[in-house]
């Protein structure tokens, strides 16, 4: 590692969102995550806990709560409005007025033909779902005091609500209430706030509430079956698993407590509900939601980390499932599918993108040229912070772009894309007027190498190509729209080849020459995460969910030999939980590779890889050699120096780029959790 010179960079401020909402999806297989920003993201459970989409936030959406029906994505919020989203242009597709104000709520009836909503003004009012969207249907009778959470009965024709100081026992086809339970307050001034209920099968009805309190009541009669005081304070989440026998509630107490329905007399045969175990040491902040899927306990709240817990049950024991569902995932909230920096490698400059701006650095420089491993070199000139740009109107930024020259900078909303010509001395910043109207907004984009071309993965699953110039940008190219949204591009060094790829591991080479087709990398099972062309030559590396790095040769149409050695990194490396997120090339050695994630990047040498696997196998061949010693010697350079890693690339006269947020930045931006006597304190 001595070899190289790095910048340290801890100049990016990014602040991740609290998690609000988790809706799982049983049909596709994934997870859909709402942050305090009003963007959401959707989460592939069978490709290891990838982070394969973000729909970006915006000032005037809010986001209260999240609903699957049959595939199409719904959410609502304090605004007044509910939407469903567009999950191929990544952008929301239509919205609809609650007509009650803020929609508190939101769950859907067990045929998935009607929404039900619990608004501001106090009503619960029902909504058809269509296939061009939502219809108001009707509303239940109005109640005094808005309506907070709501569950709807298998049979469909029973409704609960909770709301402050009761709840309440609806009658869809009649709208009116049957039965109304009220809640003992723990202070005579304080309300009682009951933040979720749940109904099963046998009309049990769960309720927790803003004084610590899980309550189990017979929803026939209206009576306390049992009351736990199991939290120190509101109890923010519940969720109950397919069979109905286990309930798991969280809140500000950071705390994950399991009730399970149990046999309590074995003459007799009752059932009761039991506490049965505390999960202490998830969270370390308030735990805003839960959702439960097949095989998976998935949290999240103020701490912006999503957990998933593996869930075991007699009918799913732990040796009966496979690897990745016997493991508790924690994944950051650091995006995986798009880079947030970008540099400038000619001018030496980086970007970083946040919500509402783009923000751009000069890096420091050194004279010195030689030091000590881990010695600090002086500076000659200390980083500068050139130019912020803020953007326009209240869409969130989606994705951006850097040239290499440093002189051309660009961003998207869901509406539209935005070029800038960046000027370094002075700094200043001017717009660029007349993109064509041709051109779509973006999901992910990129400059060539010689920075003459904007390349475009666009919301209509097209690929276009922009001529960079400032008096007139000018449409070169629009391919025909795929399938599927592309989430990654890659440009050659020499401008040459275009690679792209999508969510279901379609990975396609295009020339920027002609714009044919060039050739189709094989169809694998698990999503790719990173790309890149080495710049020495037509080599184009993979890295995929799996932890699986494959190399492409894009001439020979065909992979190459030293993909069956890239399985000898490390033993750990197939267990790893973050996935590859930039790969980059040395300079001047082509068999140099760099694969970064959060945690750490690896250097990879090509050469001695091949040399390490050949001489084992000739080893193992002579029976000179037991197990993998020789795999062992000589292992590839790993540094996890700069956690969280939130970008690595290489500059020119082997220097290094390395862009750090220290884990105590973010948690002293966080807000603080309740405190809690300790022993010994």
């Amino acid at each position: 590692m001595g070899d190289f010179r790095v910048h340290h960079v801890q100049l990016f401020e990014y602040r991740p969102n609290a998690i609000h909402c988790i809706a799982p999806d049983e049909l596709t297989n994934r997870v859909a995550v709402s942050r305090s920003d009003a963007s959401i993201e959707l989460w592939s459970i069978a490709d290891c806990w990838y982070h394969e989409k973000t729909i970006p936030g915006s000032e005037s959406r809010s986001v209260k709560a999240l609903v699957w029906v049959n595939g199409r994505l719904f959410s609502a919020g304090l605004l007044g409005d509910i939407t469903e989203y567009d999950l191929r242009k990544i952008a929301p597709k239509v919205s609809v007025d609650s007509i009650g104000g803020a929609v508190w709520c939101m769950t859907v009836n067990k045929s998935k033909t009607h929404i039900a909503a619990g608004m501001e003004d106090g009503c619960v009012r029902l909504f058809e779902i269509t296939e061009s969207g939502l219809m108001y249907d009707r509303a239940l009778s109005k109640q005094d005091t808005r309506v907070l959470s709501l569950s709807w009965h298998d049979s469909e024709s029973v409704i609960v609500t909770g709301s402050i100081d009761n709840i309440r026992i609806w009658n869809v086809q009649s709208g009116h209430a049957t039965q109304r339970i009220t809640l003992n307050r723990k202070h005579r001034n304080q309300e009682t706030i009951v933040w979720n209920v749940c109904i099963t099968k046998d009309f049990t009805i769960i309720s927790t509430d803003s004084t610590g309190r899980i309550q189990f009541w017979d929803g026939q009669h209206g009576t306390l079956i049992k009351a736990y005081h199991s939290h120190r304070a509101d109890i923010l989440a519940l969720c109950i698993n397919e069979d109905e026998d286990s309930v798991y509630c969280a809140g500000a107490d950071c705390r994950v407590i399991q009730f399970q329905y149990v046999r309590v007399d074995r003459e007799s045969g009752s059932m009761a509900w039991v506490q049965s175990k505390a999960l202490e040491n998830i969270h370390s902040n308030d735990v805003r939601a839960l959702a439960i899927t097949k095989d998976f306990l998935v949290s999240g709240g103020v701490g912006t980390t999503l957990v998933a817990s593996p869930v075991f049950s007699n009918k799913r024991p732990k040796s009966g499932l496979r690897l990745y569902e016997q493991r508790t995932w924690r994944n950051n909230a650091y995006p995986q599918h798009r880079q947030l920096v970008h540099i400038a490698k000619n001018a030496e400059m980086l970007m970083f993108q946040h919500n509402r701006c783009l923000e751009f650095w000069k890096l420091g420089a050194t004279s010195v040229s030689e030091g000590k491993d881990g010695e600090v070199l002086p500076l000659v000139r200390q980083p500068i912070k050139m130019l912020l740009l803020q953007a326009k109107g209240n869409d969130h930024i989606a994705c951006s772009a850097f040239s290499n020259c440093g002189k051309w900078a660009a961003y998207s909303d869901i509406n539209k894309i935005r070029m800038y010509h960046i000027s370094s001395y002075p700094p200043s910043v001017s717009k660029v007027a007349g993109i064509p109207e041709e051109v779509h907004a973006a999901h992910c984009m990129v400059f060539t190498a010689d920075s003459s071309k904007l390349v475009i993965a666009t919301n209509q699953c097209t690929v276009q190509v922009l001529q960079v110039d400032n008096l007139q940008p000018c449409l070169l190219h629009t391919s025909q729209p795929k399938d599927q949204p592309l989430h990654l591009l890659s440009v050659s060094q020499d401008s040459r080849w275009l690679a792209t790829a999508d969510n279901s591991s379609h990975i396609n080479v295009y020339s920027l020459d002609d714009y044919q087709h060039q050739c189709s990398l094989p169809t694998l099972s698990h999503q790719p995460t990173a790309m890149a062309f080495n710049p020495h030559n037509s080599l184009l590396i993979v890295a995929y969910c799996n932890q699986k790095v494959l190399e492409y040769d894009v001439m020979q149409k065909a992979y190459t030999h030293w993909q069956l050695y890239s399985r000898d990194i490390s033993k750990k490396w197939d267990f790893r939980q973050t996935n590859i997120t930039q790969i980059a090339y040395s300079p001047t050695n082509p068999d140099t590779v760099f694969l970064q994630d959060l945690e750490m990047f690896a250097v990879l040498d090509k050469k001695m890889l091949t040399l390490k696997r050949e001489q084992y196998e000739q080893a193992k061949q002579d029976g000179k050699v037991k197990g993998s010693k020789l795999l062992e010697e000589k292992k590839t350079p790993i540094c996890k120096k700069y956690k969280p890693l939130l970008f690595m690339d290489t500059l020119k006269d082997n220097w290094l780029v390395a862009v750090q947020q220290p884990l105590h930045v973010l948690a002293e931006s966080l807000p603080g959790s309740l405190r809690q006597k300790k022993y010994g304190t």
